[in-house]
Formats: structure tokens, C-alpha cells, sequence
């Protein structure tokens, strides 16, 4: 029902990938499987386009993915100015590019492989450990999906998968470099430190009126309020319509019928095999066991197996087997041996090593849990049966508050919301919907318009207005001059313990010592710990600037950089060589590392190569047009 839905609807913003299925091929990311369509071509690869659309939705994920970074305040502009929008076109044409190479090629996993490959996923089992299509489509409907375009999406990634393994497979690290580079980042150093504080940095007085204005205006980045906006919204969650849900008992009963081969935990055999390839191997070894010998000594000597081999095929349910074994190995007593079985993969012989029984809940086990789900589908029903209300009534020209009063819908107000969430006070807006992409969509309307109707990760639908805009603005000195006068005293402050941090460094290289200039200023030096080059200790003043000028100084040497609280001056004491007899797990992983920067090296130059071949045309001006 959902899916329909979904079908006929245009304005359901369909958001990010399961995070659960990007397994393997999680470096590529799984490109969108909605082609197609009028949509403006921002990008061609070969004889394939790139819809604006598609391109939409990509970029919509990768400001997911950081969101959070941001306090979910992220708008499309500043996503843009941190590359998001080309990160999300390269991600496409990789995309593509390999899509195209594996035609080429005729790579195409089977639809058991990519059946496989979903019920391997541990997000689609129920509680009894078994995939459970329920589950699976309950997931997919969540996110937008039928089941055809999840098949596509993994199905490719497979496909990916191959190409990559299969470039990257037999990269070799040298054995010398792996060392070298250990030897690199496991080299250590201890440092006699001294902090250098600017809060107790004296002789900083009130500045000038002349000096304080022009501090104002050189910082006015500093001092700009932030833009507010009016905002109206309708928030409508399943929830709001769980207590309007009836389920009659034999609903419930029904429906537990119909579970029955999901909920069922299905019988398990252990089996192991000896595999022949022509029927003569077969026969003779039929003869062997019929005589007497053992399972293992007819598999070492026909089926050229080596001694102490693993002949187990694992623990598999009869829908796991080829149909071929499937109903000779669950006709077996548990350690009797088939007969010799002919399959597309050559002679099996088949011996059951043990048998798990199936069990089938009782409906009062799970009587519950299936009132939960029908009652959760229905009150997903009736959301986006409002949902249509809405759209409808607003389209028809009714305002926001004339459909949520016909609709019984409550209409939410905000008034100067940052996109923060904050009131020009700076205080938290206590009520505003708990909803990631609720700030970023009406920082994204323009004055006077409504948002789309936007589906939530949560299955939560919203749809807002903006009703006025309040813009970004310097704030006047005379309502902030405290604040900008305790900043230029501070910036002050920092001056001096540069300065002084630097005289110091200075009269270590005539001869003074660290500790003479630390006592002289009633300064403590501290002795580190044994620091490496990815150090940071912000407690002791080590950046990871006064980090890298320790590792570029000598044994003697005095350096500093800034800290958190002033600057830190550090004397190199020590330098320790790397042990690798000391650290052997670190030097594999070293080595792992620089295995995996090659693997990706590689992959690289042959995207590089493929592009060439695949050619890469880029519609800039569609873009600029679009965003």
C-alpha cells in the first residue's frame, strides 16, 4: 500500500541509504536507482545521464551523513561550500563508471547471490535469529524502497565489489618500506614543557574608543547575529493515530497463519560432502562406502582431498540447498550417507552430521509483537492518508491553519528561530519538533513559500511555512561593547604570551636554560610522557602544531606554538628509536594500512583509466542553474 503510494506522490523526500547495507562496498556508496525521467542531465558517463534528480538526492546524503556534526543545522549553501555537492557528483560518476565496466565485462551476480547476500544481512532476522521478510519490508517501505530497487542497489554493489577485489588483489607491500614507515610514526620524544598563559599576562588596559570601533569593524564576522525565521508547521506521526487502530482476535490469528513460515524457525542439518567430478569417481566411491570404508578415507582417496580436510558444507535449512540436495540430504537419518547425487557442480555424496529440530512459536508467544506490527501499518496507513488531506487542502489555497483545523491537526508556531534553534536570547527553543531535517528544510524555503511534504528517518511527516525572514546583521557596538572589549583584551593578552613564549625560545639559543627563564617567571616545567607524531595533550599544552615542531627539532632544541589557554614552549629531551621486536601487532598494522593506501592507489589510477574509456561530460551550467 505504501508502495503505491509512494509511486504516485511527488513531493516525498526520500532520505539516505540504510546504514546497515552498505557492508562491503561502503568506500563507493550505493548510487540511486530512480532513473530516468525529465529531469535536467547535469553529467553523461558514456551513454548513461546523470539526472539533476539523482544528483538531488546524492547531495541530500551527504549532508545526512555530517548533519550531526553540525547540530542538523547544515543548509545546502554551506554543504555546498564544503564540497559536498562535488563529492556527491564524483560518487555518481564512480558509479556509473563501474556500472558500464561490468556490462562490459558480463559481470552479473545470480539472483541467488544477491538473495543471499540480503539474508546475510543481520537487520532483516526476527528475534529468532532467521530472516524474516517482514522485517525486510517493513525496512525497505521505511526508506523508500520496493523490493526490486533494493535487489538493483545490491546487486551492484556486488558487482563493484568483484571489479575492485579483483584489481586490488595480489598488492603487495615491500617489506621495507612497511618498516620504514613504522619506524616513522613510532618514533618518540620527551619534552620538558612550559605553559605560558595569557590570562596572567598584566599591563592590558581598557582600549580607546577609536581603537575599540575599528575592533569591531575588522571582526564583524564575530558579531553577527545570526538569521531568524517565522515559522508554521504540521508534524504528523503513526503514533497520533495508534489509539484510532481496532484489531479484532481473529485478525490477530489471521495474520499469525499467514507469519507462520517467518516466524518458524525451519529444521537445520549439518552435512558434509564428498565431491566428485565424473559419475565413474561416483560409483567406485559408492562401492567403497558400501564395503565398509570410512566417509574421510573415501574422500582422501577419491575425492583427492587432503587428510584432516574440512568436509562440512555448515548448518543449512532446506530452502539453503541447490534443489538437487535439498531433499536427498533432509531424507537422511542423522549420520546415514546418501547415495551419489548428480548437481550442475558435479557427484555429491551427503552425510548428515546433525539434525536441529524446527519449532513454531505458539500465538501467545507472539500475539503482541503481531498486534504491534498490525496496528504500527495501519497507523502508517492513516498517516499518509492525511498526508493526502493536507497536500490537497493547501492546494486547493487553504492556509496551513484552515487545513490543520478541518484535518484536526495542530498547527505549530515559531517565531526567530535561528538555525540553531535558538531564540535572538540564545536560548534553546524548547518546542521545537525533535526532527533532524526540520531547521535545514525551512532554512531551504523561501519567504512566503511551504516546504514539501518531508518524510522523516523516524516515519514521522512534516510540512512547513516561513513566514517572515529576519536577515543576518552586524550587531551594533554600543549593545555589545562589553563583550567586544573583553575580546580585544583577550586577543591582547595572547599577543603578550606570544611574545613572551618567543623571547624565551630566543634566550635558550644564547645559553640561558629553560628552567633558569622558567624560575625568573615563577613559570612549572613539566616532563612528558613519551610523545609520538599524532600526540595531542590539550591538559599539557601539546597541539598538534607544537607537536609537528617537536618532531622537526633536535635533541636540545627549544620551539613553541600556540595552546588553548596561551602558548607552550617545549625543550626536546629525548628521542627514542622505534622497537619493532617490542611492537610487532603495530608493525602488521602499519603494514595494513599501507596495503589498504595502495589498494586505493590502485583503484584510482584505473577509475582514471576508465574514464578515458567511459568519457565524462559535465553539464556545469545545468548545475549552477539547479543549485
Amino acid at each position: 500500500m505504501l508502495e503505491t503510494i509512494r509511486k504516485r506522490t511527488t513531493s516525498w523526500v526520500v532520505k539516505g541509504l540504510l546504514l546497515l547495507l552498505v557492508l562491503s562496498f561502503a568506500v563507493w556508496g550505493i548510487g540511486d536507482v530512480f532513473r530516468g525521467g525529465r529531469e535536467a542531465t547535469i553529467a553523461k558517463v558514456g551513454d548513461v545521464k546523470i539526472t539533476s534528480d539523482q544528483l538531488s538526492r546524492e547531495f541530500r546524503r551527504e549532508m545526512d551523513r555530517i548533519q550531526h556534526l553540525f547540530e542538523n543545522s547544515l543548509t545546502a549553501e554551506q554543504a555546498r561550500g564544503l564540497g559536498l555537492l562535488d563529492r556527491a557528483l564524483e560518487r555518481l560518476i564512480s558509479e556509473v563508471i563501474f556500472d558500464l565496466e561490468s556490462r562490459d565485462l558480463g559481470i552479473f551476480p545470480s539472483d541467488g547471490l544477491v538473495a543471499a547476500r540480503i539474508k546475510e544481512t543481520p537487520a532483516f532476522r526476527n528475534r529468532f535469529g532467521e530472516f524474516d521478510k517482514q522485517v525486510f519490508y517493513d525496512l525497505l517501505r521505511s526508506n523508500g524502497y520496493t523490493e526490486e530497487q533494493f535487489a538493483s542497489l545490491i546487486r551492484r554493489g556486488i558487482k563493484r565489489n568483484q571489479l575492485m577485489q579483483a584489481i586490488t588483489h595480489g598488492t603487495v607491500v615491500p617489506e621495507r618500506l612497511g618498516t620504514l614507515l613504522f619506524d616513522f610514526r613510532k618514533e618518540e620524544r620527551v619534552v620538558a614543557t612550559l605553559s605560558v598563559p595569557a590570562h596572567k599576562m598584566k599591563g592590558v588596559g581598557r582600549p580607546k574608543p577609536e581603537t575599540l570601533a575599528a575592533y569591531h569593524s575588522e571582526h564583524a564576522e564575530q558579531y553577527v547575529s545570526p538569521e531568524y525565521r517565522k515559522i508554521t508547521a504540521i508534524v504528523v506521526s503513526p503514533d497520533d493515530f495508534r489509539s484510532e487502530v481496532e484489531i479484532t482476535e481473529t485478525e490477530l490469528r489471521e495474520e499469525y497463519e499467514a507469519r507462520l513460515g517467518e516466524i518458524s524457525t525451519p529444521e537445520r542439518r549439518e552435512i558434509e560432502q564428498i565431491l566428485l567430478s565424473d559419475e565413474e569417481s561416483a560409483t567406485r566411491a559408492e562401492t567403497l562406502l558400501e564395503e565398509g570404508k570410512s566417509f574421510e578415507i573415501v574422500a582422501i582417496e577419491v575425492g583427492k582431498v587432503e587428510q584432516g580436510a574440512n568436509l562440512s558444507l555448515g548448518s543449512h535449512a532446506r530452502k539453503d540447498l541447490i534443489p538437487e540436495l535439498s531433499e536427498p540430504a533432509f531424507r537422511l537419518e542423522k549420520g546415514a550417507v546418501s547415495k551419489a547425487i548428480k548437481s550442475p557442480f558435479g557427484w555429491h555424496i551427503l552425510r548428515v552430521k546433525t539434525i536441529a529440530p524446527g519449532a513454531t512459536p505458539k500465538f501467545e508467544a507472539v500475539r503482541d509483537k503481531i498486534a504491534e506490527d498490525i496496528a504500527h501499518n495501519r497507523a502508517i496507513d492513516s498517516l499518509y492518508a492525511i498526508s493526502t488531506q493536507i497536500e490537497d487542502r493547501l492546494a486547493s489555497g487553504a492556509t496551513f491553519e484552515e487545513a490543520g483545523k478541518v484535518l484536526n491537526l495542530p498547527t505549530l508556531h515559531f517565531e526567530n528561530v535561528s538555525a540553531e534553534g535558538k531564540t535572538p536570547d540564545g536560548k534553546a527553543v524548547a518546542t521545537l519538533p525533535d526532527i533532524d531535517a526540520f531547521l535545514s528544510t525551512a532554512f531551504n524555503t523561501a519567504d512566503g513559500e511551504e516546504s514539501t511534504l518531508v518524510e522523516t528517518k523516524d516515519g514521522r511527516l512534516f510540512i512547513l511555512r516561513v513566514d517572515a525572514i529576519t536577515p543576518a546583521a552586524l550587531q551594533p557596538l554600543d549593545d555589545i561593547r562589553k563583550q567586544v572589549i573583553a575580546d580585544w583584551q583577550a586577543e591582547e593578552r595572547n599577543r603578550k604570551a606570544e611574545k613572551m613564549a618567543t623571547e624565551i625560545v630566543e634566550k635558550t639559543k644564547t645559553g640561558t636554560s629553560l628552567k633558569k627563564l622558567a624560575g625568573n617567571r615563577r613559570f612549572q616545567i613539566r616532563t612528558s610522557d613519551p610523545l609520538t607524531r599524532d600526540a595531542q595533550d590539550l591538559n599539557s599544552g601539546i597541539s598538534h602544531e607544537l607537536t609537528r615542531k617537536i618532531f622537526a627539532a633536535k635533541v636540545g632544541e627549544v620551539v613553541q606554538a600556540p595552546s588553548e589557554n596561551g602558548y607552550t614552549v617545549a625543550l626536546i629531551k629525548e628521542i627514542r628509536k622505534a622497537d619493532i621486536d617490542k611492537d610487532i601487532k603495530a608493525l602488521e598494522s602499519v603494514r595494513a594500512n599501507l596495503l589498504q593506501s595502495l589498494a586505493n592507489d590502485i583503484l584510482d589510477q584505473y577509475i582514471a583509466a576508465l574514464e578515458k574509456k567511459h568519457p565524462v561530460e559535465t553539464n556545469r551550467s545545468a548545475i549552477e542553474a539547479t543549485y
